[in-house]
């Protein structure tokens, strides 16, 4: 969220979308559930940037975490459960939930402590120079 609030929604299409293929390609590898993970994150990443961009605080980070965690564990969760593992959508619903949950109370701290910290000490932070990097 920081990314995209700081370098535009270009900038939190492309964070988003690599911390998820990167991290697959040096863990588990690359399969069609990279592509899922890594378009969903993307494109919350690039909306994340006109919402974000005015807004001060922690709280439009934990409010847009908790909108963006529900969105991502419908599609990655419930749809493509259904979609690509031939799961009923009630059974993979219903499955979802505790680990949604959990997805949110991670979110919500990770949302309220580091993202702030981040927007403070990285993309704002004029020694790192990526200045180069943020929208005109």
């Amino acid at each position: 969220m920081p990314f995209s609030k700081r370098f535009g929604p270009a900038g939190g299409i492309l964070f988003a979308f690599l911390s998820i293929v990167l991290f697959d390609a040096f863990t588990s590898g690359i399969g069609t559930w990279t592509w899922v993970t890594a378009g969903t994150f993307a494109l919350i990443g690039g909306v994340a940037s006109p919402i974000l961009r005015s807004r001060k605080g922690s709280i439009p980070y934990v409010v847009y975490a908790i909108v963006a965690t529900l969105f991502f564990d419908a599609v990655t969760g419930v749809a493509m459960s259904s979609l690509l593992f031939d799961m009923n959508w009630k059974e993979a619903a219903i499955g979802q939930i505790p680990f949604t949950i959990n997805h949110l109370l991670g979110n919500i701290v990770l949302a309220a402590v580091m993202s702030p910290l981040i927007e403070r000490w990285v993309t704002e932070n004029p020694r790192l120079k990526v200045g180069f990097l943020a929208k005109a």
